[in-house]
């Protein structure tokens, strides 16, 4: 078994708990509480996202590795047309149902597809691409950056941050087949120029994630 597929059946069994740590619902039972409270900087990231968003107005959105579609689903319903793209099936069907619970399924778009291979072979070009949560498995973060310019011309991006707890997550991966990856800040920076990125906006959302805003140059 291969590492992208290791990774996709990760992901799979995990559509519901992503389903459920974003959920807006308050009366769903304990696996829906639990989620809310547990996966509570997912939350967090997701709205510093979107409010961040709203302030710079892209017209035209990719969302790589789009998981269960809320980001597809929030930015949609501001009116941007936007493509989420995953290579997990089950996550795929979870946001195609959320978009089509919301109403929105005819405002965005969905692909099932490995993203690099996509990424290598695509002539759509995007004003900006999301990259929430991907790089924490990738393990050529220049090869992915790289992509990131093809696609688009800026890009929001997460970066699991470095620190004393971060063997914690390790361990949780090494478990499940997984390698996790974690970033210090100066790491970050050094990926990000050497790509030929020009950094917008640096900041620390808790203790555990960078998010970036970057532009080619």
């Amino acid at each position: 078994m291969n590492r992208q597929t290791t990774i996709q059946e990760y992901f799979a069994k995990r559509a519901r708990c992503y389903k459920e740590a974003y959920s807006n619902e308050k009366s769903r039972g304990f696996l829906n509480s639990y989620y809310q409270i547990a996966w509570f900087p997912l939350r967090s990231i997701f709205r510093y996202t979107i409010e961040y968003l709203a302030g710079i107005n892209p017209q035209c959105v990719l969302d790589i590795g789009c998981g269960t579609g809320v980001y597809v689903a929030a930015l949609a319903e501001c009116g941007i047309a936007v493509t989420g793209l995953d290579s997990c099936k089950e996550m795929i069907d979870a946001a195609e149902s959320l978009l089509e619970h919301s109403g929105l399924n005819g405002r965005a778009q969905t692909i099932l597809a490995d993203y690099l291979e996509w990424s290598g072979k695509t002539e759509q070009k995007y004003d900006l691409a999301l990259a929430i949560g991907v790089m924490d498995y990738v393990d050529d973060a220049p090869i992915y950056l790289a992509s990131f310019k093809r696609v688009a011309r800026e890009v929001v991006v997460t970066f699991p941050a470095k620190s004393m707890f971060s063997f914690i997550a390790d361990f949780s991966y090494r478990q499940r087949g997984i390698r996790g990856y974690s970033y210090k800040r100066e790491q970050i920076e050094k990926l990000l120029r050497a790509a030929g990125f020009e950094i917008i906006h640096f900041t620390k959302i808790f203790p555990s994630t960078y998010w970036v805003h970057v532009r080619r140059m």
